[in-house]
């Protein structure tokens, strides 16, 4: 884990440090004097001008940080139920951040997460995908406690007193009063039942399980046994759920005592099954068997001799049954090790349950000896319970927020939280790149077409290491997969891919962004070929080029014509960022002239993206207003109306297709006047932060709070749509602290935000601190009135990269009726219009370049200082 400072900056100058102690703020107060003394020794013109530039800075820094300080995000503000319910899909059970393994209820009815309020638990599966749609995947190796007799069926139980936390979560099956407990490592899920007093306590680990959803997961071998009275492992191949193709994974089960009876399970296929309708008896002869004469007289005896393994063919379930009696020891506690490689690397995986590398002598190593070969031995659950929540601690401490209301506080905690969530960070499992297994390596980017926009660039800021690591991932399987990366990827296979090719945009911000952590020419050459090479499986990763490259955009003729065609083009942008960076300018150009495709279906008369037949006549009937799902139309989960919104870099040749600001705001407004703005998906996610194209901050304002405040809350219901591995949640987040990514760009828009102080943590030591100045109460509009960075006034609504990476202090005051801030700065970058290159301002294009855009405003900002 990258355990870098969080929230004291280190101070880059002894002057600096000094004079931030003075100011009474410590090496915070430091750090903070110490931007806005460089900031003003650049901007100041001279000695004397500098040393005017950090008195004042460091002023204004004394008087900011005298007031009650941000508090990192506290871990009991974070409710793992928030989204579970109304297509939130998110996943309730304990994980470490980016953990593979994640130990969750499963229930009858389930959404893709596994998991419904309400409805009965069949049992606890080891791995689950967050708050995502379609057919879901995993959910393997459930495990389920119960009492009384043996039985393969009718194991649901209703459940209360469900309690969770990042790391942990425990509840009562009510109906026969089992009390869970789960928590998980990296690669390990860790259960702890207390039976009631009885004979008969059951775990039943089923090896084939999948999430129960129509298209799901389904097995198509495997293999099970028991390694004696506290152990079992075995491997399943699966198929079905989301994405393509199939994939097996290894289990290792150790316990922390003896059971008094186990055995293997094999059952037919659930048809089969069905037609039998076996009663409990039926299935306890199948599992157990007859006792050959002169056979010892235990269950487990017969087990180890005669059914110590069983394999299962397609579709049939296999697992394995263990009994204990719960009179006197009422608690078991089972570790279950999960490995893409291999059952012996499943072993190996229960290492982290100490903590550590496995150990070569002493206490250590003599106890994962005897887990390795199946003994019972004590497992501890408690320490990795709180080694669990030390990690999301570190993890949540990247933030520090104060004010807003606590609900507001609970909301901003559990989306930081998911944000976390995926991809997977399967380090030491990579079976499909053939890159060493000490590499980092991440999989489950389920799907890049959300999370580009909202997740990956806040890892970037407050993850970098990791999000280097990803584009690292992503750069060798574009590699194992002939050089195309993919859109979507789940499980260790390429697919689906929902629209155009999102990993472009994600190399693409990581390139503008100035990340690290990845070969930049190998990412380049898999983004560049994915943008200019016809992939031969463009279902599973890359572009069918053939129509687009020969016309410019897509017709009829394909699917989601009009969406690939808008998607096609922000990539051609995104791409040709790389290719200017690495010293292709012909290509770059090239690709920028292509992204202007979204100019070729738009329509003045319905002033929306209008689909183009093959004879190249625009669509007719045509409702622009209409939303589309599923397959054979030409916009993907949305309405023309909402992909029109879909220009993220050449907003300001929208604002011109319009007519100009005014207009372009008016068409914005009728979106979300209208009604016909969602944010449960992800098409128009950007719409409400185009308002700042146009001048208008005021209704970035107040679109972006009204959707806080309308779509989001902290119930079990509180997100407005999937969450998609995190996509919806980071929209909160960055909303929160009042800043936007426009993805594969290197600027951010501006906003007030819902605190009254916010200070991310970032690389080397620094820190952005968010200051609120004069906010109205809670519940109330807010609105900018005047900016400041680092002391020095700021008349635009967008900061660029290295303004946010350099920390520093952006204070913002703000106000309870509208205000005509940023009305005449120069407008967020753009391909074309306002904002461009071409513009008067050179604003853009430092921005675009990654520099702070420090050139003075034109016109009516000129008056509000070098940083507008």
């Amino acid at each position: 884990m990258d355990r870098r400072r969080r929230l004291r900056p280190r101070p880059r100058r002894r002057a600096v440090a000094l004079a931030g102690a003075v100011a009474g703020g410590g090496p915070v107060a430091g750090a903070v004097a110490g931007c806005g003394a460089l900031a003003g020794a650049v901007a100041g013109g001279g000695a004397v001008a500098g040393v005017l530039a950090r008195v004042a800075a460091l002023a204004a820094a004394a008087v900011l940080l005298a007031a009650a300080p941000a508090a990192a995000v506290p871990v009991g503000d974070v409710d793992p139920f928030v989204g579970v319910d109304a297509e939130g899909n998110t996943v309730p059970g304990p994980k470490l951040p980016f953990g593979f393994a994640n130990p969750s209820p499963d229930t009858l009815d389930p959404t893709t997460s596994g998991y419904r309020s309400g409805r009965p638990v069949v049992g606890f599966s080891q791995t689950h995908v967050s708050g995502t749609g379609g057919a879901g995947k995993y959910g393997n190796f459930r495990l389920t406690p119960f009492a009384g007799p043996l039985r393969l069926g009718d194991l649901g139980s209703p459940i209360t007193r469900e309690r969770a936390a990042p790391g942990r979560y425990a509840a009562r099956l009510t109906r026969a009063g089992i009390d869970v407990a789960l928590t998980a490592t990296r690669r390990v899920a860790l259960h702890r039942y207390r039976f009631p007093a009885t004979r008969q306590a059951h775990l039943l680990l089923d090896a084939t399980s999948a999430i129960e959803l129509p298209g799901g997961g389904r097995p198509l071998a495997s293999k099970v046994r028991l390694t004696g009275p506290a152990g079992a492992e075995g491997w399943v191949r699966m198929t079905g759920g989301w994405g393509v193709g199939s994939y097996r994974l290894f289990f290792a089960l150790r316990l922390d005592r003896r059971a008094a009876a186990a055995g293997t399970f094999r059952a037919p296929p659930a048809p089969a099954a069905a037609a039998r309708a076996a009663s409990a008896a039926d299935e306890v002869r199948v599992l157990v068997g007859e006792r050959p004469k002169g056979a010892p007289h235990t269950e487990l005896a017969h087990a180890a001799a005669a059914r110590s393994h069983v394999r299962g063919g397609a579709d049939e379930r296999t697992g394995v049954w263990l009994r204990f009696d719960a009179r006197r020891q009422r608690t078991v506690t089972a570790a279950v090790a999960l490995s893409f490689r291999s059952v012996a690397q499943a072993r190996r995986n229960l290492s982290e349950l100490d903590g550590r590398a496995p150990a070569r002598r002493g206490r250590g190593a003599r106890a994962a000896a005897r887990r390795a070969q199946g003994q019972a031995v004590p497992i501890p659950f408690d320490a990795v319970a709180g080694r669990a929540t030390a990690a999301w601690r570190d993890v949540l401490g990247r933030i520090a927020v104060s004010g807003g209301t606590a609900a507001q506080r609970r909301t901003f905690a559990s989306a930081l939280y998911r944000a976390h969530a995926m991809p997977h960070d399967l380090t030491g499992e990579d079976v499909w790149t053939g890159r060493p297994q000490g590499a980092p390596h991440y999989e489950d980017f389920y799907a890049l077409w959300d999370t580009f926009r909202t997740v990956n660039p806040l890892l970037t800021v407050l993850q970098p290491r990791r999000a280097g690591a990803m584009v690292a991932a992503l750069t060798a399987i574009a590699r194992a997969s002939g050089g195309w990366p993919p859109d979507g990827r789940v499980a260790g296979t390429n697919g689906i891919t929902q629209v155009g090719s999102s990993a472009e945009v994600v190399i693409a911000d990581a390139f503008a962004k100035g990340l690290g952590g990845f070969d930049r020419r190998a990412a380049a050459a898999a983004a560049i070929k994915s943008a200019t090479v016809s992939s031969p499986r463009p279902l599973r990763h890359g572009r069918d080029l053939g129509e687009y490259a020969a016309r410019g955009f897509l017709t009829t003729a394909s699917d989601r014509s009009a969406s690939r065609t808008l998607e096609f083009g922000h990539g051609d942008f995104a791409v040709a960022q790389i290719a200017r960076a690495v010293g292709q300018p012909a290509l770059a150009a090239s690709l920028e002239q292509r992204s202007r495709a979204w100019a070729q279906l738009w329509d003045p008369e319905t002033e929306a993206i209008r689909p183009r037949t093959p004879d190249g006549g625009f669509l007719a009937p045509f409702d622009p207003a209409v939303e589309m799902w599923g397959d054979g139309h030409p916009f993907y989960e949305g309405s023309a109306l909402q992909w029109s919104t879909f220009v993220p870099h050449d907003a300001g040749g929208l604002l011109d297709a319009l007519g100009g600001p005014a207009p372009f705001a008016a068409w914005l407004d009728r979106l979300f006047d209208g009604g016909h703005h969602s944010q449960r998906n992800e098409p128009d996610l950007l719409a409400p932060w185009l308002y700042a194209h146009a001048g208008r901050s005021d209704r970035v304002a107040e679109r972006v709070q009204a959707i806080m405040r309308r779509d989001y809350r902290p119930a079990r219901d509180g997100l407005p749509g999937n969450d998609d591995a995190g996509t919806l949640s980071a929209w909160y987040v960055w909303a929160a602290i009042g800043l936007f990514p426009n993805a594969g760009q290197p600027w951010y828009y501006v906003t007030a935000p819902l605190f009254e102080r916010a200070t991310i943590a970032l690389a080397g030591g620094r820190a952005l601190r968010i200051v609120a100045v004069g906010a109205p109460p809670a519940g109330t509009t807010r609105y900018v009135a005047s900016a400041r960075l680092d002391g020095r006034p700021l008349g635009r609504a967008w900061l660029t990269h290295a303004e946010l990476a350099a920390g520093g202090t952006l204070e913002l005051r703000l106000s309870a009726t509208p205000t005509g801030w940023a009305a005449g700065a120069p407008p967020p970058p753009s391909l074309t219009g306002p904002g461009s290159p071409a513009a008067p301002s050179g604003a853009a294009a430092s921005a675009r370049a990654g520099a702070p855009a420090s050139a003075a405003p034109s016109g009516a900002a000129a008056g509000q200082g070098a940083a507008g």
